[in-house]
């Protein structure tokens, strides 16, 4: 999908990149901002863990676990990847 950046007079192409050509890391980047303004993913989100993997038949990990308004559940797991 493209992106573009508006202007008053144009729409300017956002060139395509990846995390890795900008140097941004997943948990030292990414994740640890999310955490500290978890705000950008949604209003009135409360972070519960980080990296959550306490499961009992699974070694996945969840990578920020937030409760919303209402107390229900929102799993934030972000994927990395340079096909981004």
């Amino acid at each position: 999908m493209a992106l573009y950046e508006m202007t008053s007079n144009e729409f300017r192409p956002i060139v395509q990149t990846s995390f890795t050509d900008l140097k941004i890391r997943e948990r030292g980047d990414l994740q640890r901002l999310l955490r500290s303004q978890i705000e950008v993913l949604g209003d009135d989100l409360y972070v519960l863990s980080e990296e959550f993997g306490d499961w009992e038949d699974s070694k996945r990990r969840i990578d920020i676990l937030a409760l919303d308004k209402q107390a229900g559940h929102t799993l934030r797991q972000h994927g990395f990847s340079d096909d981004l």
